[in-house]
């Protein structure tokens, strides 16, 4: 069961990162957005999905693996740049909340590891258009939390500056994944959450082969393969950087193997758009 690892107060965690999301269309344009428009619509939710007795007869049981009319998701696709398109995932506006939930758990479980990795790659630099934290154990919701304009040009401003820094010995790489969001494995991603998180935080947390299990069981429930890419979703952002996380890991390890070739490195990445920069040394 998913009430394994989830509880009221996350539920309601996720609830309030939604409505925050809905309220600030009334300020931001960018928030103007299908899923959006939809959810200010579900007038008969908005006054049950914070009730607990909501949570423990649809969600805590699983109950909402069979309430089709009220728990679904549905592809849609968005034009991209040129003929591109871009596959979309619409969640309804409960399950959207299970999503949040589930995703909420995973930020507040690898913020010790985010922390720790931080600290041993200083020259690794990586934004998603949001910043998913707790503080003092409680969501930190503000505009600035959830919106991508702040993080996206603290990203452009980095990578220019490192650009016009360098010199004729600088190597400059860019990558971009296509497809990103529908590639990620989340049995990939699961396992590797469980190899690097610390032994006391997955027993505070109850992250074990149950909860991966149940969350396997979700992310197949509402997509086939990878994560749902969602208008306006903060969520997917942040698991799709932190899946990243384990690619910088990787890329820092196999650099230091190459002290002689590389005097210096930055890697600047936004979610899937990275630049990394090499400085050779004289040999």
């Amino acid at each position: 069961m998913i009430g394994t690892f989830i509880n009221f107060d996350r539920w309601l965690e996720a609830v309030n990162l939604l409505k925050s999301q809905m309220n600030s269309r009334k300020h931001d344009r960018h928030f103007n957005s299908l899923s959006m428009f939809f959810y200010e619509r579900c007038n008969h939710l908005h006054t049950m999905v914070d009730k607990k007795e909501y949570f423990d007869s649809r969600i805590l049981n699983n109950m909402f693996y069979i309430l089709e009319n009220e728990f679904f998701a549905l592809d849609y696709l968005k034009p991209k740049k040129g003929l591109e398109i871009r596959r979309y995932r619409f969640l309804s506006y409960s399950m959207r909340i299970i999503y949040y939930t589930i995703g909420l758990y995973i930020a507040e479980i690898t913020q010790d590891f985010l922390k720790d990795l931080k600290d041993m790659n200083p020259n690794i630099y990586s934004f998603y258009g949001g910043d998913i934290r707790y503080q003092d154990a409680k969501l930190v919701i503000k505009n600035e939390t959830i919106t991508y304009r702040k993080h996206y040009k603290k990203f452009r401003k980095m990578m220019r500056n490192e650009v016009n820094n360098s010199d004729d010995n600088t190597i400059v790489i860019r990558l971009d994944i296509k497809d990103f969001f529908d590639e990620i494995d989340i049995y990939i991603f699961l396992d590797k959450l469980d190899r690097y998180l610390k032994s006391n935080i997955k027993l505070k947390y109850n992250f074990n082969s149950l909860t991966i299990k149940e969350m396997e069981l979700f992310f197949n429930f509402i997509l086939n393969s990878g994560i749902p890419q969602c208008d306006n979703d903060v969520i997917s952002s942040c698991i799709g950087n932190l899946y990243l996380k384990f690619a910088d890991i990787y890329i820092a390890e196999e650099i230091e193997k190459t002290k002689d070739l590389i005097e210096s490195f930055k890697i600047i990445r936004y979610v899937d758009d990275i630049y990394m920069y090499y400085k050779k040394t004289e040999y």
